[in-house]
């Protein structure tokens, strides 16, 4: 059985914003790697072509 995945999605078309607030089990460093670095990024956002 899967997990429901939780975050909030809200899209501010007067400012031009779209804002994603999710909680993770892991240290902040490593969370921001995993969403800034392009070789950490591919493997969990994209693991396969």
């Amino acid at each position: 059985m899967k997990k429901a995945i939780l975050f909030n999605f809200t899209v501010d078309k007067d400012n031009n914003q779209i804002k994603v607030e999710r909680s993770f089990n892991a240290p902040l460093d490593l969370v921001w790697a995993a969403w800034t670095q392009a070789d950490i990024l591919d493997q969990w956002w994209a693991p396969k072509p």
